[in-house]
């Protein structure tokens, strides 16, 4: 299919109508699209924002993840988590209601979480 959609490009270039060219190439208005390189380069940039989204403040050390942000200059951990949904859960709260120990400690309990290498009360 690259040669259709390299030949349907060329053609819309060089001034054919959207219409006379999809009817010349044999496609749909959705088959030019899809196949057409700006989508995939937007499907790629939106599978990163989600990668980059859930990971915000959350790192992967080991087999656990660490949720950290930096304050005033310094990097402060707001607790080791044994899996990913956990860490997101915590620093989802944490973002919804302040970066403080004691929030962390709400969300944790809240959610009925345990941190890794943690006691709670």
């Amino acid at each position: 299919m690259g040669q259709i959609m390299k030949a349907f490009q060329q053609d819309l270039k060089n001034g054919m109508t959207l219409e006379d060219a999809l009817i010349k190439h044999n496609l749909s208005f959705k088959q030019a699209v899809e196949r057409s390189p700006m989508q995939k380069t937007n499907k790629k940039r939106q599978k990163d924002n989600v990668r980059k989204n859930m990971s915000r403040y959350i790192q992967l050390q080991g087999k656990s993840y660490h949720v950290r942000k930096t304050i005033d200059g310094k990097t402060v951990s707001f607790g080791t988590f044994a899996t990913l949904e956990d860490a997101i859960k915590v620093r989802d709260y944490l973002i919804e209601h302040g970066w403080n120990i004691v929030k962390m400690r709400q969300a944790c309990k809240e959610y009925g979480i345990k941190q890794s290498g943690w006691k709670h009360d």
